[in-house]
């Protein structure tokens, strides 16, 4: 076998194995895009329905459950009119959820997708 016939089979087996891997990443990143836009808001709306039966001090734990930001130390986040709002850092804030406090306990909750 020639010199340039062993180049070319090397070549076709090495871009078969570059398309092959092509495909593959492109199918992970069509899963990881889909998962991150659609499926992890459903946390973001499941939150804000349990958090409108919940107080104040029950949103730190219910927050860790559902792995939303801010996680801790919620009074810093709680601007003058009593409202804070939760997001997913995996869908880069698309889906958030609004919370009212009055007196320590949740007097709203509202879902929100941002597209």
């Amino acid at each position: 076998m020639s010199s340039m016939k062993k180049f070319l089979k090397i070549s076709i087996n090495v871009f078969a194995w570059m398309f092959k891997a092509t495909i593959i990443f492109i199918f992970i990143a069509s899963v990881a895009f889909f998962w991150m836009f659609e499926i992890a808001g459903k946390d973001v709306e499941q939150f804000c329905q349990l958090a409108q039966s919940k107080t104040f001090g029950d949103l730190e734990k219910l927050t860790n459950h559902f792995n939303l930001l801010p996680n801790n130390r919620l009074n810093n986040y709680v601007n003058k009119e009593g409202r804070i709002i939760f997001h997913t850092p995996r869908s880069y804030g698309r889906h958030t959820c609004a919370v009212e406090i009055k007196n320590n306990q949740i007097v709203k909750a509202t879902f929100n997708f941002l597209d």
